[in-house]
């Protein structure tokens, strides 16, 4: 078997079942963003950005940033979830409190 590098990590990883579905998922996000080119709606996910002693941390504030905060079992978003979540298709809107 041939290792295979990650598009989001400097690391290789064997093929398994769940590189697989991760693909598969690329995939149909790819081929639906693709049927919905002519049409205006997006989902969006709603995040906010607080100060907290200094550092900035953010937080999902919208059902489908929950859902991604849920997915990959954090309370809080680092840049590179957020860059991944817009490459799957969604629009991130920021709040500033």
């Amino acid at each position: 078997m041939e290792a295979i590098k990650c598009s989001y990590s400097n690391q290789f990883t064997q093929p398994t079942k769940l590189n697989k579905m991760t693909n598969l998922i690329i995939e149909k996000s790819k081929i639906s963003e693709t049927l919905n080119k002519g049409f205006t709606t997006q989902k969006v996910v709603e995040v906010k950005e607080k100060s907290v002693y200094g550092g900035k941390l953010i937080y999902p504030n919208n059902e489908q940033a929950i859902l991604f905060a849920d997915l990959i079992n954090k309370k809080t978003f680092s840049t590179r979830d957020l860059s991944i979540i817009a490459d799957l298709g969604f629009r991130i809107e920021i709040i500033k409190l």
